[in-house]
C-alpha cells in the first residue's frame, strides 16, 4: 500500500511540474512563407527541416496565341522542404485538362525540381535578395511533354517599405525545353497587409524574347491565414490590352505540415 501511495504522489508531482512548465513556457508563433498566389516569388524560405505543401486549382482562357484554348488546372502542387535557414528544396507538378481547336486532352505536366537560396537579409533601403533555380524534367502527358531539360533561373528581391506595405520584384530567364532561346521574365509586385492574417497584392509580370512579341499580364489577389499553419488564397490574371481574350482565375491553399 505504501508503494502505491508513493507512486501516486510521484505521478501527481510530475503532473504538477508539467502544468507549471506549460504555464511559463512562451508560445512560439508559426511563421509561414507561401509562394502562392502570384507569378512572382518572394525571398522567404521554409524553416529548417520544415515541410510545406502548396496546392490549388485554376482556369485560363487564351484566345490570343492559341485560338479558343481553355486550360483547367485540376491540381498544381509545390512541395517545399527547408534544408537550412538559408536554403530549401522544391518539387513541383501540375495536372491539367486543356481544350483547343476542337480537341481536348489532359494529364500530368512535366515535373520540376529546384532550390531557393537566401543571399542577403536586406539592410535599410537595400532589398532582401534570393536566388531561385528550377529544372523542368522531360515527363508527363505527351501534349505537355518537353523534349529537353529546361532550366529556369530567377533573382528575387523584396523591400519592406512599412510594416504594412512591401514591394517585390523578380527578373529571370526561362527555357521551355524546345528552343535554345530563353524567355526573359520580369515581375513587379505590390503587397499590403490589412492585418497579420489578411493581405492583398497586385503585380505586373511578363515574358519576352527575340522570336515573339512580349506578353504582359496583371494579377490581383488576396490571402487569408485561417490557422497558424494554413493559408487560403484567391487570385485573377488579366491581359489588360485584351481582357476578354486572355484571363485566368485561381484558388489555393498553403499548408505548413510540420
Amino acid at each position: 500500500m505504501k508503494n502505491i501511495k508513493y507512486l501516486l504522489s510521484g505521478l501527481l508531482a510530475i503532473g504538477a511540474a508539467n502544468l507549471n512548465a506549460q504555464e511559463v513556457e512562451p508560445t512560439t508563433e508559426v511563421e509561414m512563407s507561401a509562394d502562392r498566389p502570384g507569378a512572382s516569388t518572394g525571398t522567404g524560405i521554409v524553416g529548417k527541416y520544415k515541410f510545406q505543401w502548396e496546392t490549388g486549382f485554376g482556369y485560363e482562357r487564351n484566345n490570343i496565341d492559341h485560338a479558343g484554348e481553355h486550360t483547367y488546372t485540376l491540381n498544381t502542387s509545390l512541395f517545399r522542404f527547408g534544408l537550412s535557414e538559408n536554403a530549401e528544396l522544391r518539387l513541383g507538378v501540375d495536372a491539367q485538362y486543356s481544350k483547343a481547336n476542337g480537341e481536348s486532352y489532359g494529364g500530368l505536366c512535366p515535373l520540376s525540381v529546384g532550390t531557393k537560396v537566401k543571399l542577403f537579409d536586406g539592410y535599410k533601403a537595400l532589398p532582401k535578395i534570393g536566388l531561385l533555380c528550377n529544372l523542368t524534367i522531360p515527363s508527363g502527358k505527351t501534349e505537355y511533354y518537353c523534349n529537353y531539360v529546361a532550366p529556369q533561373v530567377y533573382l528575387l528581391f523584396d523591400n519592406d517599405i512599412t510594416d504594412k506595405f512591401s514591394i517585390g520584384y523578380n527578373v529571370g530567364a526561362e527555357w521551355d525545353g524546345e528552343s535554345a532561346n530563353p524567355n526573359t521574365f520580369f515581375a513587379l509586385c505590390l503587397g499590403f497587409s490589412f492585418t497579420d492574417k489578411f493581405g492583398a497584392f497586385v503585380e505586373n509580370y511578363g515574358y519576352f524574347n527575340t522570336e515573339s512579341k512580349p506578353v504582359w499580364l496583371t494579377e490581383f489577389g488576396v490571402s487569408y491565414q485561417v490557422a497558424p499553419r494554413v493559408q487560403l488564397d484567391l487570385a485573377g490574371d488579366l491581359n489588360l490590352k485584351e481582357p476578354g481574350k486572355n484571363y485566368a482565375v485561381s484558388f489555393g491553399v498553403a499548408w505548413l505540415i510540420n
